[in-house]
């Protein structure tokens, strides 16, 4: 009895920890707001199961069985949590070949649990940090409860 009395106490210092020093790559399950750097809003919509669609000007992409340039394809997203800044990427992966087709690299990181902000880029390279010189890149989202 003693045992498990100390592994939920153990248990709990360990989950108290954790949410007060930072988040979690499921933290980021939800759906997310912003405006970029061109003044575009923006929708981005995180699944448990890794999917990832969002909504530009009006204009839904991604997600789970989407299609583009007329073949059918998953969106998913990645987390690196063991870099700081978290590494993101955004995936494609051919549903007709089950293959990955091309990946976004980017960095991520919480502001709180509940505002986030996202640098990514388009050359294949990633970013790795939200300096001055990666602001055209970064997009800040608040979680839309």
């Amino acid at each position: 009895m003693k045992k498990i009395k100390t592994f939920y106490i153990v248990a709990l210092f360990i989950f108290s920890i954790t949410r007060m020093y930072g988040q979690s790559p499921s933290d980021i399950v939800g759906k997310w707001e912003g405006i970029d750097y061109l003044n575009n809003p923006s929708e981005l919509i995180f699944t448990e199961d890794s999917f990832v669609s969002f909504t530009i000007n009006g204009e839904k992409l991604g997600g789970e069985n989407f299609s583009i340039k007329g073949q059918k394809a998953d969106l998913k997203y990645f987390i690196d949590s063991l870099k700081n800044p978290f590494w993101f990427d955004f995936i494609v992966y051919s549903r007709t070949e089950s293959i990955e087709k091309g990946r976004i690299k980017g960095v991520l990181k919480f502001i709180d649990i509940d505002n986030i902000q996202i640098a990514v880029s388009f050359d294949g390279n990633r970013i790795t940090d939200f300096s001055e010189k990666n602001i055209e890149s970064t997009i800040t989202l608040k979680r839309i409860k």
